[in-house]
């Protein structure tokens, strides 16, 4: 089970039982290292995807601990983030991550943005209004996209985008 600690700015792993095993990251904006991380994910690799609201950044690592690959950054452009919520994975690993509508006075576009294995943007939605606060999102088998939006209590549900 691997688990984010976002107090502590790193990943924490336990077996099965709930037994501590080890650990990785310190706070920090280089490889590897993180300012608030808030959600993980694993891709249908192994590999785990560590959101980092503090950088506005996206980390991949193995189930080591061992960087691969980092993409995003704060900004306003179709491919960056203001607020990183949450994340899903589909069946060819793409993923999918939402930049929340708003926080503690900070308010942002609310979108959900696809990404290609190694970060490549890919397309975006939801900046035209569809969204006020999406929290969490999910992708089927399907590649059909489900976004729980706790501004407009719902959950939308998206076709499988390229």
């Amino acid at each position: 089970m691997y688990v984010v600690d976002s107090e502590n700015n790193r990943v924490q792993v336990f077996d099965s039982s709930g037994k501590y095993i080890k650990q990785w990251g310190v706070k920090g904006k280089s490889d590897g290292k993180f300012i608030l991380p808030v959600s993980i994910i694993m891709d249908n690799n192994g590999d785990l995807i560590v959101n980092d609201r503090g950088t506005g950044r996206v980390q991949k690592f193995d189930r080591d601990g061992n960087f691969i690959l980092k993409f995003g950054s704060i900004g306003k452009r179709s491919d960056q983030f203001r607020i990183v919520e949450h994340m899903a994975s589909d069946k060819y690993n793409n993923i999918y991550v939402n930049n929340a509508g708003s926080e503690a006075g900070i308010f942002s576009q609310a979108k959900v943005m696809k990404f290609s294995p190694t970060g490549n943007f890919i397309t975006k939605w939801g900046d035209n209004g569809e969204f006020v606060d999406p929290e969490h999102l999910a992708v089927d088998s399907e590649g059909n996209v489900y976004v729980s939006d706790r501004g407009n209590n719902d959950i939308q549900v998206f076709k499988p985008v390229s």
